[in-house]
């Protein structure tokens, strides 16, 4: 009893300051959601203690190993209803790119020295992410649910979702109106295969909502579930404050924390916490995409042994392997030339690449095209003319004398508009 009237008290704070605020405030239910699971599968508990003495054999061996995750997308919209363009989930991946493939230092700056000395001990996780299809790996599906409950429907297509792809072998991600006003959810590894992958809501995909002082727009809600379909546990357990995360350099957390003080002083409330301040710019905690900037190295041990040979997610790093830009028999709009918002729409692939990658110019006035690469410092490194008339066309880009790291490709099109995504460029 002791423990629900804590939990109780602690939701009580997070909607009194909410309601203080006046400002949304994130919910991830993915511990709601497991413990769902947890009480339908009996061998997934047993899989997770098997996870765990896994991870704590492994230890540092994978540290500088690069692995890329094949990911699907499955955007669930109902018709007439505003629901996300095929950019924002581009943009979205090139988001995880960013966050678990390059360290990249939030935009806020640190006014406390804690805050500051956490920042110091951020390492990049080494995760990258492609689409194993251009015209298949974003798939939209029109669907006659408004609003979808938080639990496994919208992950079949018989309940009026969408079939994931083989889930041994791809993240499968389902973007969709949940009902509640849930963030998303992810399975952690060891759970069933009907119901493994991720859930998003709509409104925390960067660029869906729109308003000025929206906290959650920048694609990190997304990172944080990654994580957990990784093996990280969130910093905070609602059912039993002040849980250990099973990660040795990450605060003890009593609860999420969220929203930004002027001095990131955030500190913890368990006994072992020693009123320390918490690790708020820790992807697995809740405060805003503006501070959420890093893993640590314990938890990038734990992501390297899932995905590690004798890992439980070993078999996504598989699903990238040998890759062509291949067209299907896929009709749905979003992924044959006519972008939903009316928009030209530049999609990369691979992304992240290895030197060689393709460029699709979806939408717009084609024909010519003029591409170029410029450096994160402005530096020129290639330009070239592409004839893509068809737009199913595509402009092969040879990448392999350039130098590792992140580059803006921009293409120029027959009637002078002009787009841009950015290519993570790596070599094994």
């Amino acid at each position: 009893m002791k423990r629900y009237l804590l939990l109780a008290l602690l939701l009580l704070d997070v909607a009194v300051a909410t309601a203080q605020l006046e400002r949304p405030y994130r919910q991830f239910v993915t511990q709601q959601v497991q413990e769902q699971v947890l009480a339908q599968d009996a061998s997934f508990a047993a899989n997770l203690a098997s996870m765990e003495q896994y991870i704590n054999g492994y230890g540092t061996a994978g540290n500088g190993r690069a692995d890329t995750i094949a990911v699907v997308f499955h955007v669930l919209y109902q018709a007439g209803s505003a629901h996300p363009s095929l950019e924002q989930v581009m943009a979205q991946l090139d988001v995880l790119n960013l966050a678990l493939g390059a360290y990249t230092p939030p935009t806020e700056p640190y006014t406390l020295a804690q805050m500051q000395a956490f920042s110091d001990g951020a390492v990049d996780a080494g995760i990258h992410f492609c689409m194993p299809s251009l015209s298949a790996s974003i798939n939209f599906v029109e669907t006659g649910v408004a609003e979808w409950e938080p639990g496994q429907a919208m992950k079949s297509g018989a309940t009026g979702g969408a079939d994931p792809w083989d889930p041994e072998h791809y993240l499968n991600i389902w973007v969709c109106n949940l009902k509640g006003h849930g963030a998303g959810y992810a399975q952690l590894p060891g759970g069933p295969a009907a119901s493994d992958g991720i859930v998003l809501d709509f409104d925390y995909l960067p660029g869906f909502v729109q308003g000025e002082g929206y906290p959650y727009g920048g694609g990190k809600t997304l990172v944080h579930l990654i994580g957990s379909y990784l093996g990280l546990y969130e910093l905070w357990n609602f059912e039993n404050p002040c849980t250990d995360d099973y990660v040795g350099d990450t605060p003890i957390h009593n609860a999420p924390n969220f929203g930004l003080s002027d001095d990131y002083h955030h500190v913890s409330l368990c006994e072992d916490g020693d009123g320390k301040p918490e690790m708020v710019i820790n992807y697995m905690d809740n405060t805003d995409d503006v501070a959420l900037s890093m893993f640590t190295q314990g938890q990038k041990n734990r992501l390297k042994a899932v995905l590690s040979e004798q890992g439980p997610r070993y078999g996504l790093t598989n699903g990238c392997q040998g890759l062509g830009l291949r067209e299907d028999d896929n009709k749905n709009q979003a992924t044959q030339g006519q972008p939903l918002d009316g928009k030209p729409t530049m999609l990369l692939f691979p992304n992240p690449a290895a030197g060689q990658f393709s460029v699709k110019i979806v939408g717009g006035k084609v024909g010519r095209v003029k591409l170029s690469a410029h450096s994160m410092i402005g530096e020129l490194v290639w330009q070239g003319d592409f004839d893509l008339e068809s737009e199913h066309h595509v402009a092969s880009v040879n990448g392999r004398s350039w130098s590792a790291g992140l580059y803006s490709i921009s293409a120029t099109l027959s009637d002078g508009t002009t787009i841009s995504q950015k290519l993570n460029l790596q070599f094994p």
